[in-house]
C-alpha cells in the first residue's frame, strides 16, 4: 500500500482497487474524522465506484466519533457550497476530469477553500494509524442541490437570456443543470446530460480533442461551456467556434469585475498577457502556485475579488471563494446580457498569444517526480530558471516555457506562450522531445 502514490499536492486520488483500495480509503476516512472530530459533510459526484466508497468512508469517520452529514450525489460546488454556507469542513468522494477507473477525495475547510497544510497531517495521521474511537451520528441531507440553487439565484441576475449550449460530459453536473437553468429561466440545449457511471465510455475532461461536436454546432449559440466530470471547470467557445483558453477568460471576467487596486490572483500557469491587463487597470495581481487548493487559499489570504487558472478554474470571491464551472457559465450569462457586443466581438479586445502543450505520459507518479527532478538538474545548466511547486519556468522576450508535472495523473506538461503559433509548436516539441528522452534514460 504506497500511500505516496494517492497523496498528491491537491486531494486524493489513484485507481479504484489497486492504488486506492478500499482498506486504504478507511484509513484515510478515519484519519479525517480524527482530524476533524465534530461533524464533516459527505459527498460523491457519479462514477460507479463512488457509492461504495462513500459507504466506506461515511462508516469509518462515523467510527471516530465525528457526526457526518451525508448530501448525497452532486456536482463538486454544491458540496463546496453547502460547507461554506454551514461553516463545516467536507469530503467530495471524485477523481474530477480523470476517467472512470480512478477515484479520490477532495477536502474542504469551513471557509470554503480546499485542504492545504492539512493535507500533510492527515497524511501523518494515517501513517500512525492513531484514530480517535466513538459512536458519531449520521444525518442524511436531501436540500444540499436547492440550497446551492436557491444562493445562486439571490446572487446573479441575467436580464436578457443568452442562448448556449452544454457538454456535461455524463458527469455530476447532470444531476443539477436542468433545475439549476430552469430557476434562471434559461433553456440550453444539454449534450451528454445523463450522469453515467462510466462517463459513456468516455474521459471527461473538456479538451480540444474531444470538444470537436461542441465546436462544431456552436455558431449556432452565443455560446458553448463544457463542464469537467465533478463540475468545477468551465471550458468556453465563442460564437464563431473559438475556444477561448483560461488566461483570455481570467481577462474577460477581470474587465467586468475588477476595478483599480482590487486584487487578482492567477496562477503562475497563466499568460503574461494577464500580468498586462491588471497593469492597465491598475488591478493588484499576485500569482500563486497552480491548484485549486493553492488559489483558494491565496484567495482568501489577498481578499481577492477574483482568481483564475490556464486550466479554466475560475474563482468568484464575491460570491465564495472555491472553483465553480457552473457558477462561470452564469456569470458569462450575466455578462453577455448587459452587453451589447456578442462573446466572439468581447474577445476581440482580449490579447491572445499563441500556445502550445504536449503531455509526456509517465509509468507512475514516482517516475514521474523523478524524471522532473532530473530534467531540471538538466535545464539548470541551459536556462535561467524560475522554479515553482510543481516544475520550472524560463522565458525570452519571445516565449515562455512551463515544464511541470501533473499534480492530478502520472505526467509531465509541456506549455509554450509565444508571440507566434510557429515558436510555440517548434518549442513544444523541442522540450517534449527533451522530456522523452529524460524519461528513457531513467528506464
Amino acid at each position: 500500500m504506497d500511500i505516496d502514490e494517492v497523496f498528491l499536492p491537491y486531494d486524493i486520488r489513484g485507481i479504484y482497487g489497486k492504488t486506492l483500495t478500499d482498506d486504504l480509503i478507511s484509513l484515510i476516512a478515519r484519519a479525517a474524522g480524527s482530524l476533524v472530530r465534530r461533524k464533516m459533510v459527505v459527498g460523491r459526484d457519479s462514477r460507479w465506484s463512488s457509492p461504495k466508497i462513500s459507504e466506506i468512508v461515511v462508516s469509518s469517520i462515523l467510527s471516530t466519533g465525528c457526526d457526518v452529514i451525508d448530501i448525497g450525489q452532486i456536482p463538486n460546488p454544491v458540496l463546496y457550497h453547502y460547507c461554506f454556507r454551514k461553516g463545516l469542513p467536507g469530503l467530495y468522494i471524485t477523481a474530477s476530469h480523470n476517467s472512470k477507473e480512478y477515484n479520490g477525495m477532495k477536502f474542504c475547510k469551513a471557509n470554503g477553500a480546499s485542504f492545504l497544510k492539512e493535507l500533510k497531517i492527515l497524511k501523518r495521521i494515517v501513517k500512525s494509524k492513531k484514530f480517535r474511537k466513538g459512536k458519531g451520528k449520521l444525518k442524511i441531507e436531501k436540500r444540499a442541490k436547492e440550497l446551492y440553487i436557491s444562493f445562486l439565484k439571490s446572487k446573479i441576475k441575467i436580464k436578457k437570456k443568452p442562448r448556449f449550449v452544454v457538454d456535461a460530459y455524463h458527469g455530476s453536473t447532470a444531476l443539477i443543470l436542468d433545475d439549476l437553468f430552469k430557476a434562471f429561466g434559461l433553456k440550453p440545449d444539454i449534450l451528454r446530460k445523463r450522469a453515467l457511471p462510466d462517463f459513456g465510455n468516455i474521459k471527461p475532461e473538456p479538451k480540444p480533442e474531444n470538444m470537436r461536436k461542441l465546436i462544431k454546432i456552436t455558431k449556432k449559440y452565443d455560446f458553448a461551456v463544457a463542464f469537467d466530470g465533478d463540475g468545477d471547470r468551465a471550458i468556453f467557445v465563442d460564437d464563431s467556434g473559438k475556444i477561448h483558453n483560461g488566461s483570455e477568460m481570467v481577462i474577460l471576467f477581470s474587465k467586468f469585475l475588477l476595478k483599480k487596486n482590487d486584487v487578482l490572483v492567477a496562477s503562475f500557469t497563466c499568460s503574461k498577457s494577464v500580468q498586462k491587463f491588471a497593469e492597465s487597470i491598475g488591478a493588484k495581481l499576485f500569482w500563486s502556485k497552480t491548484g485549486h487548493n493553492y488559489i483558494e487559499n491565496e484567495i482568501l489570504k489577498r481578499d481577492a475579488v477574483f482568481g483564475g487558472e490556464q486550466s479554466s478554474h475560475f474563482y468568484f470571491n464575491r460570491v465564495y471563494p472555491f472553483s465553480d464551472g457552473i457558477l462561470s457559465s452564469l456569470i458569462l450569462c450575466q455578462i453577455l446580457s448587459s452587453s451589447k457586443k456578442s462573446f466572439s466581438e468581447l474577445m476581440e479586445d482580449v490579447p491572445h498569444r499563441p500556445t502550445a502543450e504536449k503531455e509526456v505520459g509517465m509509468k507512475n507518479h514516482a517516475q514521474k517526480r523523478k524524471v522532473m527532478s532530473t530534467a531540471k538538474k538538466v535545464l539548470k545548466e541551459v536556462y535561467k530558471w524560475t522554479e515553482i511547486k510543481d516544475g520550472v519556468r524560463f522565458s525570452r522576450n519571445d516565449y515562455i516555457v512551463l515544464i511541470r508535472q501533473s499534480n492530478t495523473s502520472p505526467v509531465i506538461r509541456v506549455q509554450v506562450e509565444a508571440d507566434n503559433r510557429k515558436i510555440a509548436k517548434e518549442l513544444v516539441e523541442r522540450f517534449g522531445t527533451f522530456v522523452l528522452k529524460v524519461k528513457k534514460d531513467y528506464q
